[in-house]
């Protein structure tokens, strides 16, 4: 379990800015925008796709029910 907790961290830090050279300026900005648009397409996917597979699930239960309820 600690084995795997730094690498859990790292997932959600901002990086390293200070190896790539971007701790100011322009550059800072843009790859802290384009992170946090990342964040933000990839939490409204997961959102979508959690959305779809319940749906999905639902509706088999429903149908499921309606088959049980004929006979």
């Amino acid at each position: 379990m600690l084995l795997f907790l730094p690498r859990y961290r790292s997932l959600f830090s901002a990086g390293h800015p200070n190896k790539v050279d971007c701790t100011s300026g322009a550059a800072r900005h843009f790859s802290l925008a384009l992170w946090a648009s990342y964040g933000l397409v990839s939490g409204v996917v997961l959102m979508n796709l959690l959305i779809a597979l319940v749906k999905s699930l639902f509706s088999k239960k429903k149908l499921r029910e309606c088959i049980i309820f004929l006979f």
